[in-house]
């Protein structure tokens, strides 16, 4: 079993599958990632 750091707090998490690997682990960590991001993006753009 492989393991790979949340991209959010860097919390090992589980690979159970090798087509599409999880990069969070928790829903609200892949949320709070996307909203960042998207703010970064929009912040950045003026």
């Amino acid at each position: 079993m492989r393991l790979k750091p949340c991209k959010w707090c860097g919390r090992p998490v589980e690979q159970r599958r090798w087509w599409r690997p999880k990069r969070f682990c928790g829903r609200w960590h892949h949320v709070k990632y996307r909203f960042t991001s998207l703010v970064m993006n929009v912040v950045d753009s003026f």
